[in-house]
């Protein structure tokens, strides 16, 4: 079924590396995003999401935040929004993170709880909090709400081995009047190769006939990674879906910025909403004072995103997208602000 933990706006999957954090600065990146291996479920197709996640973080008008850190472990973040694109409209959000962290036993300081929200001027709030009682062991809480009405909820835990992972997650949505229980297993096989399993149990709140309604499901996974190019397929026997990505990094040439490819196809119609396949393609080059992003979907959509630093405190954002089928042309324009 390809990556099933919902996200905290309902909008698609996250799991518990999932976090509310300052937007990215450009940087020179010698080579591809260190991940752990085998890592998490939700990790499996992270480095295409990296390069393909202009459309996730789109918005549409005028943008301005700034990141405020306090401390070595607490920060803020004010984001101003003047749009007219539903809720999104002329709106505030207040995202604080607190990171603590302790000794591990070698002289070295290591993350052992985040605790983040956010608060947005028409009532939503949401907030996580990942608990590291050990390195191999993580715990994870999420909440959300509007206004008055309790939306969504989460916990996990999850467990690294000696090239083995393994999770257990529960998900709340009193809307819908469902409970989701998740569990999945990654394991190394060799030094490419990661394969493992994950099982789905959706149950609604509200029994038929006095029987509660349960419908399984399982997916299987594989992941082939090189040193240049990563390959990742998630397959759903019981519904038949289907999600294939290949990333692909490109060494700089004479001085020249790195490069990142991807490509996804994903045919599952419970996380796209569509009953046909989608496919992406896009890349992203990083300069040594920019970022620039580009994607296309066979959707006939075209969007890109560029992250300029004007100089180190201030990054200029800007972000479009062109519907070939409906003709509708989206834009934004913001500012960054780091101290």
């Amino acid at each position: 079924m390809g990556d099933m933990y919902p996200s905290l706006d309902g909008a698609g999957p996250a799991g518990p590396e999932a976090a509310v954090a300052p937007a990215p600065q450009p940087e020179q990146q010698p080579g591809p995003p260190a991940m752990p291996d085998p890592g998490s479920w939700n990790l499996l197709h992270a480095e295409k999401d990296g390069v393909l996640s202009v459309s996730k973080t789109f918005w549409e008008g005028c943008r301005l935040v700034y990141n405020r850190g306090l401390s070595n472990t607490f920060q803020a973040a004010h984001t101003f929004t003047l749009s007219r694109e539903g809720d999104k409209e002329n709106n505030y959000t207040f995202a604080p993170v607190y990171v603590g962290t302790r000794d591990d036993g070698k002289g070295a300081l290591e993350q052992s709880i985040i605790c983040q929200g956010e608060l947005a001027a028409d009532g939503s709030q949401s907030a996580q909090l990942i608990l590291g009682p050990s390195d191999p062991l993580q715990l994870v809480l999420v909440g959300q709400s509007k206004g008055k009405q309790w939306v969504y909820s989460q916990g996990s835990a999850s467990y690294s081995g000696d090239g083995w992972s393994s999770s257990l997650m529960f998900v709340k949505q009193p809307m819908q009047q469902a409970t989701i229980y998740i569990s999945d297993y990654l394991r190394k096989w060799g030094e490419r190769m990661t394969v493992g399993a994950q099982f789905m149990a959706s149950t609604t709140d509200v029994p038929q006939d006095g029987i509660p309604s349960v419908v399984p499901m399982v997916s299987l996974a594989a992941r082939w990674r090189e040193k240049d190019w990563i390959a990742t397929g998630t397959v759903g026997p019981m519904d038949g879906s289907l999600q294939a990505s290949y990333y692909h990094f490109i060494p700089p040439i004479q001085g020249s910025g790195t490069t990142m490819a991807a490509c996804d196809f994903i045919w599952n119609p419970q996380v796209t909403g569509k009953p046909y396949p989608i496919a992406k393609l896009g890349f992203q080059a990083n300069f040594r004072q920019a970022i620039f992003k580009g994607q296309l979907t066979s959707e006939g959509e075209v969007a890109a995103s560029l992250d300029q630093e004007v100089f180190p405190p201030l990054t200029f954002n800007l972000n479009g997208s062109l519907d070939h089928h409906t003709g509708v042309f989206k834009s934004g324009v913001g500012l960054t602000f780091n101290s």
